[in-house]
């Protein structure tokens, strides 16, 4: 139920007139119920001290849905206006929208000017509706819904009409979209309002189809209202201190930031508060509730009621959430869903055996009865008012978690597939489903009893034959879970290294891990300019990585099993650093449109002169200059050039071996770069057979 406690209208009035922007300010003054948070640029155009109104600097490069958010976020009223252009308004008309949306709990949308009457079809987006933003629009919307989908869609730089995206999607969670056509004089384009023509209004409402999503603005939003996390994170735990240190890691690890931890302590005799306190230290996401000893499912219903998060994600205290987990639970949603699920790894906690577990991409009566399936836990992103709705049933002690699911399945709850592995499962002699096995049967035959009460043999074994219709979901890594999720197994069965790019080693410093940095890598380009900084961190542990990401730094993991004792990692760190720079260099120019580079020639750095010679006779593509030291004595200095002719390549590479010391200069073909981004086994391709031939 929204609450009509006061109303705030926002704008980004960056391009605005400054006499309308004077004109607003003057309608909103000394209103008792209005507030106006506007986004302006680094030099105000005004000064007005109206006691109602914000003025919120933003930069020039700020893009204009990602300044409206902004502007949202800083306001504080259960209901908000916002002007998609630049209009005169009439207070009157605008508050009687208000009490509109308030009344109907729907979105209220509110057209520029006089616009062509006509009927109205359930869509919004219908050929009629293309009349009405041409000439800009005013979207009047409850603040927690537009919080719950992230805002204004801020991938799109240019000044397009984003109150079209933002009320479809306002209309796939469940509100009403309304067009008061009465209220023509609410707000009342100017000289430079921006006007579409239908055409261009039509290519819109094609990318808004074209992208059927609720959550935008992932993995980062750059308004997210910490006070409101989209997301709580519930672990309930018992006496499970040895295993929950790298559970909460892994949580605080996320690519998402907007959530809330909460970690239900059930009575637990062992070290869990310390635990908990030396890993969440200061971090505010984190809170530690201690209870008496209620059982599995009651500290989880203990978990939602405390429940700030929209979603709640469910964890285990001895499993570890992988990076994405969230984000891709998010993205995942479309029009109706109420929770999504994934795919799940278990692996052994003393030898590192790694099994992807995948579930069929449909959750519902067919595939339950026919085997009683359901979606794995620990992967559930759900909506926390069906928690508290529904609880779990505090009688069972096993399998609680299943039961839940099919009552939710057959009251009608929508589920949906991600399409990813979500987290690694642990599998250790003290698990629930070994320590209480027999009651973890017990309860999962009962909740499949409870799903075919009422329902015949027959209908039952009918509904059953269809689960062979039901599809099994592409999952990425799933064949090889070792390469590709191995990286965020536990410490004890790892060694694990990250590459930090872009400042590195202030980077390095703010995680107090410069003892631990192998390599340094400086690239320079053809006239000395620094192009970018990196590091290659060894020894990171889980925790390591969650304060990487909590202080906000993106990395590139990488990790192997540990070797036998005494094995040590591979040495051959220079080469190997060299080599991940060529990979990414192709990789960049693939992912810029520039041309796909087809070879590199590498040549020590000992030859400068001569390679910016040839970089000026051959048509070249990129030139770096890359400095890789892992200690002052121990370095490489080598020149890249890339070029996206092979032809050109061989016979520049046939140039520099020529002279002397030529045999030091080096070809490499780009598709294996491409194929095997870590290269540990690249040997450098002379393609010496070409060069002759040439």
């Amino acid at each position: 139920m929204i609450e009509a406690s006061g109303w705030t209208i926002v704008a980004d009035v960056r391009e605005w007139p400054e006499s309308v922007l004077m004109g607003l300010l003057e309608v909103v003054r000394g209103a008792d119920d209005v507030w106006l948070v506007a986004t302006i640029g680094a030099s105000p155009l005004v000064q007005v001290p109206v006691p109602n109104a914000t003025l919120l600097s933003v930069a020039e490069s700020v893009s204009f849905s990602a300044a409206l958010n902004a502007a949202v976020v800083v306001s504080q009223s259960p209901v908000v206006v916002v002007l998609e252009e630049p209009a005169t308004v009439s207070l009157g008309d605008l508050r009687d929208g208000v009490r509109s949306t308030v009344r109907t709990e729907s979105v209220t949308l509110l057209s520029y000017g006089t616009e062509p009457s006509g009927g109205w079809g359930r869509s919004l987006l219908t050929p009629i509706a293309r009349d009405r933003w041409t000439a800009g629009t005013a979207v009047i919307f409850d603040r927690a819904a537009f919080l719950r989908i992230q805002g204004f869609d801020e991938t799109a730089r240019a000044r397009t009409r984003p109150c079209i995206d933002l009320a479809e999607r306002l209309r796939r969670v469940g509100c009403s979209v309304q067009w008061r056509e009465d209220l023509s004089t609410a707000c009342v384009a100017v000289d430079n309002t921006v006007r579409l023509g239908r055409a261009e209004v039509a290519l819109i409402e094609e990318s808004v189809r074209a992208d059927p999503s609720i959550v935008r603005n992932l993995p980062v939003w750059s308004s997210s209202d910490q006070n409101s996390p989209l997301v709580s994170v519930v672990i309930a735990t018992r006496n499970r201190a040895a295993f929950l240190r790298d559970s909460i890691s892994s949580v605080l690890a996320q690519t998402f930031y907007n959530f809330e931890l909460l970690v239900i302590d059930d009575g637990s005799d062992d070290e869990t508060p310390d635990v908990v306190a030396s890993v969440a230290g200061t971090d505010p996401r984190v809170r530690y509730i201690r209870q008496e000893q209620a059982g599995i499912a009651g500290a989880r219903n203990r978990g939602a009621d405390e429940s700030r998060g929209f979603y709640t994600a469910v964890h285990d205290d001895d499993d570890i959430m992988l990076p994405w987990r969230l984000e891709k639970g998010l993205g995942a949603l479309q029009e109706q869903d109420r929770a999504t699920y994934g795919a799940w790894v278990n692996f052994d906690n003393e030898s590192a055996e790694m099994i992807t577990h995948v579930t069929r991409e449909e959750f519902g009566m067919p595939v339950s009865l026919h085997n009683g399936q359901s979606p794995g836990h620990a992967t559930w992103l759900i909506e926390t008012e069906l928690l508290r709705r529904f609880r779990y049933d505090e009688r069972m002690t096993s399998a609680v978690d299943h039961n839940l699911a099919l009552r939710l399945m057959r009251m009608g709850v929508r589920w949906r597939h991600a399409g990813c592995v979500m987290f690694l499962r642990r599998m250790h002699p003290g698990q629930v489903s070994v320590v209480d096995r027999t009651s973890q049967d017990a309860g999962a035959r009962l909740s499949r009893l409870m799903l075919e009460s009422g329902t015949s043999v027959a209908s039952a074994d009918k509904v059953r034959s269809r689960q062979s219709e039901t599809r099994w979901p592409t999952i990425p890594g799933r064949s090889e879970p070792q390469r590709h999720f191995a990286a965020y197994l536990p410490d004890h069965l790892v060694e694990r290294r990250v590459l930090l790019r872009g400042g590195a080693l202030n980077k390095v410093i703010a995680v107090n891990k410069v003892s631990d940095t192998g390599v340094v890598i400086l690239e320079r380009s053809l006239d000395g300019r620094e192009i970018e900084e990196s590091a290659e961190v060894d020894d990171v542990t889980l925790a390591d990585l969650a304060r990487l990401r909590t202080a906000g730094i993106t990395f590139e993991v990488e990790a192997r099993l540990r070797p036998v004792e005494g094995v040590p990692f591979p040495q051959d760190r220079l080469r190997q650093a060299l080599m991940r720079v060529a990979a990414r260099l192709v990789a960049r120019s693939l992912r810029d449109g520039t041309g796909s580079l087809e070879a590199l020639v590498m040549a020590p750095d000992r030859h400068s002169t001569l390679l910016s010679a040839v970089a000026g006779e051959y048509s070249h593509s990129v030139f770096r200059r890359v400095h890789v030291s892992a200690s002052s004595e121990d370095r490489l200095d080598v020149t890249l050039i890339g070029f996206s002719d092979r032809r050109t390549a061989l016979r520049a590479f046939a140039r520099l071996r020529q002279e002397p010391d030529g045999s030091s200069v080096a070809l490499v073909g780009t598709e294996q770069l491409v194929l095997d981004p870590l290269l540990q086994d690249l040997s450098l391709l002379e393609e010496k057979a070409a060069v002759d031939a040439i």
